[in-house]
């Protein structure tokens, strides 16, 4: 659930921090320091609300846009089958005509332009979050970011390019849990980058928080074919992710099965037992207390 970050960072600090004013942008920049150890976290959720404002305008132009082109496809084919219908019958009319049974090809319309659905930038206020945040040291910013270079035209793909090569060098295995499937798959789309460099780094987050899911990707970045130098690296280091990812999947498995409890219906000669001493020895081979004629000086 998001937090309500207009009551302590709105929309006009938000597009101060790039304002033509120095005062202007000292004074925004100033109350994002404010926030202090919070400031990431305001910045996430700011990007958060924008990116889902910026969305819904996107469906809404989306439908209006599908609506049109229906229109326009159903007006198409009306009027060409009006036409068709006018020379048929024209056709038929003429008394020295014999009717081709052959078929009339329908002439289609136009394709709608692809560039209707052209993504719209991102306002002033989503964007400055955006760089604010590529500035922190935050794990949890890395999805963020790289949906915002990889998915939306933000006009600040170079900030967002910088962050994740900086981001991807502090991820842990203890940062698995940050991620949400829809994080991974992210970090699988990003693995088409032609930035070799850029691969390189997704994949020593995959390294690190990578599961089975990952597989397939990595196998298809191993048989990648070499171009350049550069392009070699990738194969190489996709082979190395595949191996690390495959042992820990290893690992994790003898772990759940050493300690898997034990089932209703499990065989008794799976189940663990203590384990048996030597053969008992003989009554007679044992130690015994030395009776009292002995003792006897």
């Amino acid at each position: 659930m998001l937090i309500n970050t207009r009551t302590t960072l709105d929309k006009h600090t938000l597009e101060d921090l790039s304002h033509y004013l120095p005062h202007r942008r000292q004074e925004a920049e100033e109350r994002l320091a404010s926030l202090g150890p919070n400031a990431a976290d305001v910045l996430i959720n700011c990007v958060e609300d924008e990116t889902y404002i910026h969305r819904r305008s996107r469906i809404l132009s989306v439908i209006m846009g599908l609506f049109l082109m229906v229109g326009l496809v159903v007006v198409v084919i009306l009027s060409s089958i009006l036409v068709l219908a006018v020379f048929i019958l024209s056709l038929v009319m003429m008394s020295d005509f014999h009717l081709n049974p052959e078929w009339i090809p329908l002439h289609g319309f136009d394709a709608i332009e692809e560039n209707y659905f052209r993504r719209r930038p991102f306002s002033v206020a989503h964007r400055n979050a955006l760089v604010a945040l590529a500035k922190y040291d935050n794990v949890r910013a890395l999805p963020v970011l790289l949906k915002a270079y990889a998915v939306y035209n933000t006009g600040i793909e170079t900030e967002c390019y910088s962050a994740i090569m900086r981001l991807c060098g502090k991820v842990t295995e203890q940062d698995s849990a940050l991620f949400s499937p829809a994080d991974r798959i992210l970090l699988r789309n990003a693995l088409s980058d032609p930035d070799s460099h850029f691969v390189c780094s997704i994949l020593g987050v995959i390294t690190k928080i990578g599961d089975e899911a990952d597989i397939p990707a990595l196998k298809n970045l191993t048989q990648l074919p070499v171009y350049s130098v550069g392009n070699k690296r990738v194969p190489v280091q996709a082979q190395k992710t595949l191996e690390a990812i495959k042992q820990r999947l290893v690992r994790k498995q003898e772990a759940q099965t050493l300690l898997r409890a034990s089932g209703l219906n499990d065989p008794a000669e799976m189940l663990l037992r203590p384990q048996h001493s030597s053969p008992q020895e003989p009554a007679n081979q044992l130690l015994h207390p030395l009776q009292d004629s002995t003792r006897k000086e």
